[in-house]
């Protein structure tokens, strides 16, 4: 049952997943892939020190970009980790398999649930919690996208049954893979740590005294050398060690954070997968003989450290405001849905009586039917709607144009090959002017813009600049899964002309669209 679950999941996340490089976060690591590739994670923009307005680099990095610490070049904000990984996979099977590798995470994550289940409490509590994180509504949302999420749940799931497996095998395999986690998320090694400490209490436990530090070894040196492998990038890139692509660790985590965090999270967690995934987290801390539950063969405490650590580790961030940012807590998934599947199990603690084998399988149905009411189902454009645009974007502007954009603004280069200028950079009072410099040096500006960003661009622009009113001629609307408007500022509007209205079906995109030549982008004295 585990094995078929693992592989659904990969199934469905293969019919989902086509790869796009569409907002932020997914052009972000499917275009630092790219980077590693060619070997240089700077990509040199020397014709941002000749425009005149200010924050100039800024405007020119596309999102999940940043400017590099001289400023004669862009690097990515994400770390390296997943782009690694997609690199390695593209130069072994092509741009399709970029996308197979969040599919193929998830089936592990699905798996190896079962077996730290298996491990701790038994067959049966193993593929009920590989049921329910295979039915996940976050699990199912984050299939499709390719981000990091699932592949750092995936490796803290090997790690922590490394490290439950109690041999050095175990214990190496444990560490690699915790490596590979720090590598894909920094920003959670402190479940590394955490492990360590598990691993260590387990030595004393057991009575072996003097304790054995090649044993430790195994898993510390792969997790060590991540930690500094990462360190030195990040130095290189932004100039502190300390500093990840998001900014310093004083900016990035608040206190104030955490109470509404607390609240949403623990709200999402139960609107997407019923009050019983929250009793889960709470009975990760009770103890087995107060829960009047048969203790299970060990490693509960191993699944409340990470649980623990994977909720800090977001718990003083940003705070979000929709249900699909549970994806941040996806390394506590196995610990989550195991302890619940565990309490299902009562009394006997080891297998489901008919009752709570329907209960179990009505929570999985009710996790599908909220998946599928969120669009993790969306097997239509969905994301695809980047590369559409882009490449609508490519055949209607010239070669030595660029496109004012933002959420576009990754997209737009990797498929269309048209260098991008972020809107939400620029300064308010530089719309016209922008337009008017770049027009005179040979650049033909155009605006892309969601119908969502459409209000957001004129209230930034519209107090201080013509232009800001939009009231400028229309190239096209393409209308898929949201519409998406291409502008021509340099042309004024066209009362009674016909709009070019542009639909999915004339289009053709193929399952993995591949990336356009990189942009131009001349300025001519």
């Amino acid at each position: 049952m585990a094995g078929l679950l693992a592989a659904l999941v990969v199934i469905f996340g293969l019919l989902v997943n086509h790869g796009v490089a569409g907002g932020s976060d997914s052009y972000g690591y499917v275009s630092q892939a790219e980077l590693w590739l060619h070997g240089d994670l700077h990509l040199s923009q020397p014709q941002a020190r000749k425009v005149p307005w200010p924050f100039a680099q800024w405007t020119l990095s596309p999102l999940g970009y940043r400017p590099s610490v001289d400023l004669g070049s862009i690097v990515p904000v994400y770390a390296p980790g997943l782009p690694i990984m997609m690199a390695a996979m593209k130069r072994v099977a092509g741009q399709p398999a970029v996308a197979w590798l969040i599919p193929m995470f998830g089936g592990l994550l699905v798996a190896m649930t079962f077996l730290i289940g298996r491990r701790i409490f038994s067959n049966d509590v193993g593929a009920a919690g590989a049921f329910l994180v295979a039915t996940s509504p976050a699990l199912l949302f984050m299939l499709s996208q390719q981000m990091s999420d699932v592949p750092v749940a995936g490796c803290w799931a090997v790690a922590t049954y490394g490290c439950l497996l109690n041999s050095r095998k175990g214990d190496f395999v444990a560490g690699l893979s915790a490596g590979v986690a720090i590598l894909v998320r920094p920003n959670l090694a402190h479940v590394a740590v955490l492990m360590a400490v598990w691993l260590l209490v387990r030595e004393v436990r057991a009575g072996r005294l003097p304790f054995r530090p090649w044993r430790f070894a195994l898993f510390a040196v792969p997790v060590v050398a991540a930690g500094i492998g990462v360190a030195l990038l990040y130095r290189d890139l932004y100039g502190s060690a300390t500093t990840s692509g998001y900014g310093p660790v004083d900016v990035i985590y608040t206190s104030s954070s955490a109470l509404p965090n607390l609240r949403r999270y623990g709200w999402w967690l139960m609107q997407s997968q019923t009050p019983l995934a929250l009793a889960g987290v709470l009975a990760l801390f009770i103890p087995a003989r107060i829960l009047k539950q048969p203790p299970p063969a060990g490693g509960r405490g191993l699944l409340a450290l990470v649980c623990v650590a994977a909720v800090t580790g977001y718990l003083f961030w940003n705070v979000f405001d929709a249900w699909w940012y549970l994806r941040f807590l996806l390394p506590a998934w196995p610990a989550i849905c195991l302890t619940t599947a565990w309490l299902l199990t009562w009394p006997s603690g080891r297998v489901f009586s008919r009752p709570a084998l329907a209960a179990l399988v009505g929570v999985g149905l009710y996790c599908v039917w909220f998946a599928y009411r969120g669009s993790a189902f969306d097997l239509g454009e969905g994301d695809r709607r980047y590369a559409t645009a882009a490449r609508l974007v490519r055949s209607a502007t010239p070669p030595n144009s660029i496109i004012i954009s933002t959420q576009h603004s990754g997209s737009v280069r990797y498929y269309g090959g048209r260098m991008s200028l972020r809107y939400d950079w620029l300064s308010e009072r530089w719309l016209d002017r922008s337009v008017e410099w770049l027009s005179a040096h040979g650049v033909h500006p155009f605006i892309l813009l969601d119908e969502g960003e459409v209000p957001e661009f004129k209230r930034r622009f519209a107090g201080l600049n013509t232009l800001g009113h939009l009231n400028v001629a229309t190239v096209w609307e393409y209308r898929g899964a949201s519409r998406v408007i291409l502008f021509d500022p340099l042309q004024r509007a066209r009362p009674g002309e016909a709009l070019v209205i542009i639909t999915p079906a004339d289009v053709k995109i193929p399952f993995y669209p591949e990336p356009a030549p990189p942009p131009e982008f001349v300025l001519k004295d």
